[in-house]
């Protein structure tokens, strides 16, 4: 095993492993097996500043991706790379108490709307949402109990046929018609 320079050793985790092994005529795979032996984290060029990773965590993901100009899932990812734990506020948004008149409103306006109107992200009004059956900005704000006559169209025709006869979505129709094991009108599965 090549024993290092303490020039090289200092600099680990400073600067990239090629770079170092060019500045000192070593090969990288020498350089890196001496920065893991040693425990120490590769080198990676930030494009934000201090100042800006300093913003992570300080509020929701999806605040502070605007604010650097870059997706929510990047800031999630940047903010757990570097080991910071996320704002309360996110952690809240899906494990909220939700009042009534919140729940009415689902489905009524855009998942981004209402998300906005409570200071949530959109991810939890969908999650909530779907939870409860919703359909996305539909007129009703509760999910409708399956009437009797309403059944009885199920197989009859086919889904998109009954989605519209019933007022319903498509997708509803179909899960509906598996969970009362009826066949579906064209397969028969």
């Amino acid at each position: 095993m090549t024993k290092l320079p303490q020039k090289i050793i200092r600099r680990l985790g400073k600067a990239t492993d090629t770079a170092l092994s060019r500045e000192f005529e070593v090969s990288v795979a020498v350089v890196r097996s001496e920065r893991l032996r040693r425990g120490i984290e590769a080198f990676h060029k930030s494009r934000f500043t201090k100042k800006q990773l300093a913003l992570l965590g300080t509020d929701s993901d999806a605040k502070i991706a605007k604010k650097l100009k870059i997706s929510s899932s990047m800031a999630q990812q940047i903010r757990k790379r570097l080991g910071i734990e996320p704002c309360n506020e996110d952690t809240k948004s899906t494990t909220r108490r939700w009042k009534k008149s919140e729940i009415k409103r689902l489905g009524t306006v855009s998942d981004s709307k209402l998300a906005n109107e409570l200071g949530i992200s959109p991810y939890a009004v969908a999650w909530k949402r779907r939870c409860l059956g919703i359909d996305a900005s539909c007129k009703t704000s509760i999910a409708k109990a399956w009437k009797k006559r309403e059944t009885k169209v199920l197989g009859t025709m086919p889904d998109t046929d009954a989605a519209k006869k019933l007022g319903r979505s498509r997708h509803k129709v179909a899960i509906k018609r598996r969970e009362l094991g009826i066949p579906n009108f064209h397969t028969g599965q």
